[in-house]
């Protein structure tokens, strides 16, 4: 493991490294711009065993933007991923504008996801690897 910094901190998977930013936090949006900037895109967590790995990647506690977002609940990468890990009871969209998806870097919440609005400032998860179609929202 990777020795935690509070501003960045990655992790190489296979062919994929990914990358906390924990500095500024930003919208979803902005978010997503500084990562594909810098790295390739917001993460997609493609199955059970990536999302251990992000839930276990970090000692601190917090909400980590993700790249799903609701337009039918697709990749900001455009992979075609079906995995989906909701905590109970979401997606909600509680507000009627919960339209971004936060993962939960928590022990209770135990890596679950939730939908929460665009516009509210996260830390976020990139990642750097294969580059695939990439479109703007």
């Amino acid at each position: 493991m990777y020795p935690f910094n509070p501003i960045f901190t990655e992790r190489k998977q296979t062919n994929q490294r990914y990358v906390f930013i924990n500095q500024n936090n930003r919208t979803w949006t902005e978010a997503q711009r500084y990562c594909r900037e810098n790295y390739t895109d917001l993460v997609s967590v493609r199955n059970q065993t990536e999302n251990d790995l992000i839930h276990n990647m970090f000692p601190s506690k917090t909400w980590v933007w993700i790249g799903l977002y609701r337009d039918y609940w697709q990749w900001s990468d455009q992979r075609n991923s079906s995995f989906r890990y909701w905590a109970p009871g979401k997606p909600d969209n509680n507000t009627g504008n919960e339209n971004c998806t936060v993962a939960s870097i928590t022990q209770i919440l135990n890596g679950t996801w939730d939908d929460q609005e665009c516009g509210e400032n996260h830390p976020f998860l990139c990642y750097n690897g294969e580059l695939s179609q990439i479109h703007n929202l």
